[in-house]
């Protein structure tokens, strides 16, 4: 299968087409500068600084909130405990989505009652400067009865259960594994993890004292996202409120959601008259910020003789944390089960997730919302299969991927897979990690006391998020072209891609093009940014308004040129009359006329972007120490628009989905209390975790979308995890050792090791 490399991408493409060049990011220079603006970086004059008291236990009834030892302080301008009528007026959050059956237990901008997880809202502090603030918010005295909370979600009683789902036939599963040759189980964990987006969260907020109308600055994955959350709070029509999001220092999923403290620092504008800000520390991100993954998974297979797959069947344990929050119901049910048995024909598929409540943060989507629990619980059980029917896992594999001339193909929930060659993308990935010189390298690795082993997984993503969306194009006539969008770039190179979309079209440098986003008050609506939907849905619908923009430009220039529309020729933004010399510029034209339109989207928002990775990594079997010394595959992302940045969406995920493999974890003692919530204690991957990645592109561009873009920023999460741990258990498997949960500490194969050895 040909792959592609930056060099190849940059000569395939035509001339007068941007898509497809490695076009450096348009905002770099800016960022790169430090001439970003984020959140923290506004002041709105007379604002004050908010501080939070939060619980110090993670469940417990609240019995009195106490300022009476505050006193006079100068500077001073609010203080509201969860128990004032202000605060208790407040609506909680709106559940964004149910499934069948749920028990919502809806989060409350402030505790109610009783605390249900450390970190949680008891009292807000304004004042004229951030220390005065933090001085008074450690007068406010807090009692709480403290009460046995749920920490390990797999203990869950029933009445904590919020909802068991199920999806599939199990009928035709049961009878499938009855009739197997093999059936194999596994039972492994996702481990609950914080996200640490680089930029935490701020809010600044005001309130106009005439009109009452509501204003924040935040950073978000999408401003009418929040506006759709916040505006039921305060019980407000959405033209009550405005939600402006500026530059963003990555999210990840968790910035989709609106938090507590948004909606503190708007009701504290409100009550003090003056703005409101709020710019988070790193141990309340830890606190506060939604987790992710949290769940645990068994996964069943059955093969017949041949090592054919007949049935699947995964049943996950979902921890919901203390409140239904964000996109959690969706995550490990509908979301996760769309890519259930991924790039694999199986006969049978089957899912259940039973998600349930526990004394922590709020679980939400983060990088591959569900994606990457189920495709790394599929690959962990496949790899078991190949150890005990002694089959070849590449073998077991090739067998069993589903074919090209099979395709189009019903996925589990319904969207459909129509392009692809996973074949020959798994051919090509072996052949880019020289699988057939594995041998030699363990052997060198061997002589040196080092243990290596190779691992090897299949993975898929479901794109298409919020379809939501709207697009805006205005012509001006200084040269420059705004282009308004209902997403929100975190890091991902919006303003490049989007660019080079609309001026490829229009024949134009796409530095004349001007990306305005994260602004409620100038577009009327938009999804948002989450799902690997930039390109899928925004950019399908900028095609679509570049398109009526140039139809309707086209008629103006006609009426413009005495002549009929059929007549001009369009070539580097300029209209002109066949066989003549009379032209007109779209910019010369917008200096007449008004050139503006825009679209909503509509069309199908899902596509499967796919891929192989193989992972080698050396383990010291006297300290348990891994290293990562070699990653690399193949992925097919449909058309790739722009390699550079679509290269940078998959090494980011890749060094995320590692992270997980090897290092990260949110650890909780029995007590709810977050063990390791600093940059001091929770290990994330740094640039000596993780190898040069050896990746490379096989696109098949789906047909789903007129760019043939099938979504990058979540794809490469969701295959790393597994060829990590099958590398390190292929390392260890001439010791003995079979199994060994997510994160492979060195701690965790060093125990491994010596109970085996014992």
């Amino acid at each position: 299968m040909p792959i592609a490399t930056i060099s190849d991408l940059l000569k395939t493409v035509e001339s007068n087409d941007l898509i497809g060049r490695a076009v450096p990011r348009l905002e770099d220079e800016r960022l790169l500068r430090g001439e970003g603006r984020y959140t923290a970086d506004f002041d709105w004059p007379d604002q004050g600084h908010a501080v939070f008291v939060r619980s110090d236990v993670a469940r417990g009834i609240i019995r009195s909130v106490s300022t009476d030892a505050i006193g006079d302080v100068p500077g001073l301008r609010l203080v509201a405990t969860c128990m004032d009528d202000a605060v208790l007026a407040l609506n909680p959050f709106p559940a964004l989505g149910e499934m069948p059956g749920q028990r919502t237990r809806q989060r409350p901008v402030m505790a109610r009652g009783e605390v249900c997880h450390v970190g949680e809202i008891l009292a807000m502090v304004v004042a004229d400067g951030l220390e005065t603030a933090r001085d008074v918010a450690a007068l406010v005295e807090v009692e709480i009865d403290a009460l046995p909370g749920l920490v390990d979600f797999r203990k869950a009683p029933d009445d904590d259960t919020v909802y068991l789902w199920q999806h599939g036939d199990m009928a035709r599963v049961e009878a499938g594994m009855a009739a197997a040759r093999w059936r194999v189980r596994i039972s492994t964990p996702s481990q609950r993890l914080v996200v640490h987006p680089l930029e935490p969260r701020a809010a600044l907020a005001r309130v106009d004292a005439d009109s009452g109308h509501m204003e924040l600055l935040t950073c978000s994955q999408g401003a009418h996202k929040q506006l759709e959350m916040l505006a039921p709070v305060f019980g407000i029509e959405r033209d009550g409120l405005t939600v402006r999001t500026p530059d963003v220092g990555g999210a990840f999923g968790i910035k989709l959601q609106a938090y507590p403290e948004q909606a503190l620092c708007l009701l504290g504008a409100k009550l003090t008259g003056r703005p409101v800000k709020w710019v988070g520390e790193r141990r309340e991100a830890a606190l506060m910020d939604a987790h992710g993954r949290a769940q645990w998974l068994e996964a069943e297979i059955g093969l017949d003789e041949e090592g054919r797959f007949i049935a699947l069947h995964v049943d996950n344990v979902a921890d919901m944390g203390a409140y239904t929050a964000g996109f959690a119901v969706f995550t490990p049910s509908t979301s996760g089960t769309k890519v259930l048995g991924h790039t694999y024909a199986f006969d049978a598929l089957a899912a259940r997730v039973r998600a349930v409540y526990s004394n922590t943060v709020p679980v939400d989507a983060y990088r591959g919302a569900g994606k990457p629990e189920i495709v790394y619980a599929v690959e962990r059980v496949i790899d078991e299969a190949a150890r005990v029917s002694g089959i070849d896992p590449i073998e077991l594999r090739r067998r069993n991927l589903v074919q090209q001339d099979s395709l189009p193909r019903t996925m589990p929930m319904g969207q459909v897979l129509e392009s692809g060659d996973f074949p020959a993308l798994f051919e090509t990935a072996l052949e880019v990690a020289d699988f057939a010189g594995f041998s030699a390298r363990r052997d060198a690795s061997l002589k040196a006391g080092l243990l290596r082993g190779i691992g090897i997984g299949m993975h898929m993503h479901c794109s298409g998020g919020f379809a939501n969306e709207r697009s805006v194009l205005e012509v001006h006539a200084d040269g420059r072209i705004i282009l308004l969008t209902g997403t929100q770039a975190g890091g991902q190179g919006h303003a490049t891609v989007f660019a080079q979309i609309v001026a490829g079209r229009l024949g134009i440098d796409p530095s004349r093009v001007v990306v305005r986003q994260g602004d409620t008050s100038i577009l009327a609506d938009g999804g948002g940014t989450g799902g690997s939907s930039s390109l899928t849905i925004a950019g399908h619908n900028i095609v679509r308004t570049t398109e009526m923009l140039l139809d309707e430009a086209r008629e103006q220039a006609a009426a413009a040129l005495e002549a009929a529309a059929v007549d001009l020729t369009f070539e580097a933004a300029r209209f002109t009359v066949a066989g003549t010399d009379r032209s007109i510029t779209l910019f010369e034209l917008a200096d007449r006329v008004e050139l503006s339109t825009g679209c909503d989207y509509s069309g199908p928002n899902a596509t499967f972007p796919n891929g192989c990775y193989v992972a080698e990594v050396e383990v010291d079997p006297e300290t348990g120490a891994v290293a990562l010394q070699r990653f690399g595959g193949v992925d097919d992302i449909g058309r790739v628009l722009n390699p550079l940045i679509g290269s940078g969406q998959i090494h980011g995920g890749i060094a995320q989905g590692a992270g997980q493999a090897l290092l990260e974890e949110a650890v909780y003692d029995e007590a709810g209390q977050l063990l390791n919530g600093t940059f001091m204690d929770y290990a994330m991957p740094r640039a000596d975790n993780v190898p040069m990645f050896d990746c490379h592109f096989a696109p098949s561009p789906t047909g789903m979308n007129p760019l043939g873009a099938k979504g990058a920023g979540e794809l490469s999460p969701t295959g790393a995890m597994a060829p990590v741990v099958h590398a390190v258990l292929d390392a260890l498997a001439p010791l003995g050792v079979r199994s060994i949960d997510m994160p492979m500490t060195p701690h965790r194969i060093w125990e491994a090791i010596r109970t085996v050895r014992s």
